[in-house]
């Protein structure tokens, strides 16, 4: 993982990047067990190692690392993290001066570092992704008036030629001197010193194309430093609140989530873990889109619909023409009090109810008779009514994966079941007695029955 520190432009974005671990532990326990001091010592030498034996010299983003130990709630959106960057205790910098580039370099200098920036962006958009290195040594001649970056940093700790002077560029997004990014760097040419030296920063704070056609560092600073001989490297690693207490992270994404969008993740994730515990066949995704048709929204109706709302079905209807009276709310788990006596539909409240116990679902109520026999239409209005309802009924089932019959009588129960077996659909039935019950899968038509993928062919209700 890569922390990136940006200039940003319409045109685009220049980034460097530290490199670091990110860790994300499966538990809190985990999370409060893990040891943070022998994590950070591992750091410091390695970070301690790369500057005494010059590494940073030609690889200054050794100088550069952190590490950011994670736990993620999903059940709660709570992140809490510490965050881990070690940076040098140095002694108090002496400033010599400052001030905006232009002024303190001068405008043809700046004009000649500006040039060699272009060439710099150039070749990092070629080669390294548009990343630039944290840090770059400029090398300016003064007669020449010409700007080239070094691959490394031993010019500058070599004797100084006559009209060379070097600049050290970074990208800094941090007020204030010298910022978090630079201590490292400073303590690493102290380290390698025997004697003082002054050394000029241009902190890049402008917007720079991404392109890199034109670079203009009217906003950049410029620190001009005296650095000392800095013999002993002593870090401060963690982010501390407390003088001995790691300061914790604690962001809580509930604030900033839509309450649909984390009912949704946290109905998906315990279905996850349903599905991890109890069935691992299943596909989650087929039975979040099969479509279930609801031949009833009476006791088993409603227990039905909320079961396959927990199951992660998200299309349901309800088919229904009967009334919330006062005694369906004992039973019928989907009512309450306040439907009674309004002459409200069931199949339309019980869908309304599946809607706010979980918005992301699709629930339809339709008001309508299923044309029973043993039940003579004898109107003309009776039989065109039939008629209808028969053909809305075929249409339904034709729409839905599943069909559900979870009326109240024998008769209602067959027109549906002749038309799922005409379409092939999956038919359950579920019944209640007054001290038995019955729950039966429906079998396929016969000649579109598999005995090697169906298995044993089965009956219906009315076999």
């Amino acid at each position: 993982m890569c922390i990136r520190d940006r200039i940003s432009t319409l045109g685009g974005i220049i980034e460097s990047k530290i490199n670091g671990l990110l860790r994300n532990t499966n538990t809190f326990e985990e999370f409060l067990k893990t040891n943070r001091k022998e994590v950070a010592e591992k750091m410091t030498l390695e970070m301690t190692e790369a500057i005494h034996k010059g590494a940073w010299l030609a690889s200054p983003e050794a100088l550069l690392k952190f590490y950011m130990l994670v736990h993620v709630d999903l059940k709660q959106y709570v992140v809490k993290y510490n965050f881990c960057m070690p940076q040098l205790k140095l002694p108090k910098i002496p400033l010599l001066k400052s001030g905006k580039a232009e002024k303190m370099l001068g405008k043809e200098t700046l004009l000649s570092v500006e040039s060699e920036l272009v060439k710099v962006v150039q070749a990092a958009n070629a080669t390294q992704q548009g990343f630039l290195p944290p840090f770059l040594l400029i090398e300016h001649n003064k007669a020449t008036n010409v700007s080239k970056c070094c691959d490394s940093f031993k010019p500058l700790l070599s004797p100084l030629q006559k009209d060379v002077h070097y600049l050290v560029a970074y990208i800094d997004p941090i007020n204030g001197y010298p910022s978090s990014l630079l201590k490292n760097l400073i303590g690493a040419i102290g380290n390698s010193l025997h004697d003082k030296v002054s050394v000029t920063f241009l902190s890049l704070r402008d917007k720079i194309p991404k392109e890199g056609d034109k670079i203009e560092l009217h906003d950049s600073l410029c620190f001009e430093t005296l650095i000392d001989n800095v013999p002993t490297l002593e870090w401060d690693t963690w982010i501390m609140k407390e003088k001995d207490t790691i300061f914790e992270w604690n962001i809580d994404l509930k604030q900033h989530m839509d309450k649909v969008l984390i009912a949704e993740s946290a109905v998906d994730l315990n279905l996850k873990l349903m599905k991890w515990r109890l069935v691992p066949d299943i596909d989650l995704e087929v039975v979040k889109n099969c479509k279930c048709l609801l031949v009833g929204a009476g006791s088993l109706g409603c227990q039905v619909g909320r079961n396959l709302l927990a199951w992660g079905v998200r299309n349901i209807t309800f088919i229904d023409n009967g009334k919330i009276n006062f005694s369906n709310p004992v039973r019928q788990c989907l009512f309450d009090f306040e439907d009674c006596g309004e002459d409200k539909f069931k199949a339309v409240v019980a869908a309304e109810k599946l809607k706010k116990i979980f918005p992301s679902v699709t629930a339809t109520g339709i008001k309508m008779s299923i044309p029973m026999p043993g039940h003579p239409v004898e109107t003309k209005e009776a039989i065109e009514e039939a008629k209808m309802n028969t053909e809305r009924l075929e249409s339904l089932i034709k729409d839905h994966d599943a069909i559900f019959l979870l009326t109240d009588t024998r008769e209602s129960r067959w027109l549906p079941t002749v038309l799922a077996q005409l379409y092939n659909k999956i038919c359950i039935t579920a019944a209640l007695g007054f001290d038995t019950f019955v729950v039966l899968r429906h079998g396929v038509r016969h000649d579109l029955h598999d005995p090697i993928k169906d298995g044993e062919r089965l009956g219906c209700y009315f076999c």
